[in-house]
């Protein structure tokens, strides 16, 4: 980074590695924040950090967006992502960077690089595997964790979604939900994308198709193509494209994940600048999609 621009961000040059991990995955570009020089600007730089959409998203977002819109509008929906991306990240440092990064800490691209030693190919492998399977470990716990709530929110003796609890309590809030562009099954699976963007597609399928079981919901990724063709033959029915634009914003740049929670808690030790960021980004996502369901719904 400049420093006009490292100013403006309140980041440090070092910042920027991070930030492209973060396209792959948000936990990959919080860990990667450890080569910041102090606690304050690793804080920043992971908080900066959720507003990159990572690799979950570009799976979601162009399918959905397809259901609503044709081919060049998607193209329109994932460059307006990237410009709101920047945006979202300026905003972030603005909030955040008077109280996380002083004048000071502001270093720019400084960094001591260690010895360079030949690559010992054994202990690559043997450590790629360990961090593999604990992280697919601990992400399999959340997501089947999540799934078997939803799933109990969900059941109905009948087997319609309008007997289950899930259903009342949607019904029941969607006066609220509608002034951020949501209906209660968007809103549902909104909140959805704050434990695994993978699961969005799954949820859908559960609140506009119907049928889905546990383990379609946990494994929804391995069964795309039935979950788009259920919910491509309902959801555009029932849901308007001012509606679906608002959601596809809102899912984006809502929290990344509860594995990206629990990264950013574990790389930062601390409950309340974590909580912060969660909160903020949540409010942030929903007010996004207020003001775009409002100004698409005169356009679209």
């Amino acid at each position: 980074m400049n420093r006009k621009v490292q100013l403006s961000v309140g980041l440090q040059g070092k910042a920027v590695c991070p930030v492209l991990m973060g396209f792959g995955c948000t936990i990959g570009g919080a860990a990667g924040t450890r080569v910041m020089d102090n606690w304050g600007q690793r804080m920043l730089a992971m908080a900066v950090l959720w507003a990159v959409p990572c690799g979950s998203i570009w799976s979601v977002v162009p399918v959905i967006s397809n259901m609503f819109f044709k081919p060049w509008q998607t193209a329109l929906v994932c460059i307006g992502i990237l410009a709101w991306m920047t945006i979202m990240m300026i905003i972030t440092a603005k909030v955040f960077g008077n109280k996380l990064s002083s004048e000071e800490s502001r270093s720019g691209m400084i960094m001591e690089l260690p010895p360079i030693h030949k690559a010992r190919i054994k202990h690559i492998a043997k450590e790629s595997w360990y961090k593999t399977w604990d992280m697919f470990k601990r992400a399999f716990r959340t997501i089947s964790l999540f799934s078997l709530i939803f799933w109990a929110f969900s059941y109905s003796s009948t087997g319609a979604i309008e007997g289950s609890l899930i259903y009342k309590i949607g019904t029941a809030i969607e006066p609220v939900t509608r002034f951020f562009g949501l209906g209660w099954q968007t809103f549902i699976a909104f909140l959805a994308s704050a434990f695994a963007k993978e699961a969005v597609l799954g949820v859908l399928t559960a609140l506009f198709a119907g049928g889905a079981s546990l383990s379609d919901i946990t494994f929804n990724a391995a069964g795309a193509a039935d979950n788009v063709a259920g919910i491509a033959n309902m959801m555009p029915g029932i849901v308007g494209q001012a509606e679906a634009l608002a959601f596809i914003f809102a899912m984006t740049f809502n929290i990344p994940c509860v594995m990206a929670l629990g990264a950013t808690y574990r790389e930062s030790h601390s409950v309340k600048w974590t909580a912060m960021v969660a909160v903020f980004y949540a409010a942030c996502a929903l007010l996004l999609s207020c003001v775009i369901y409002h100004i698409a719904g005169v356009f679209l």
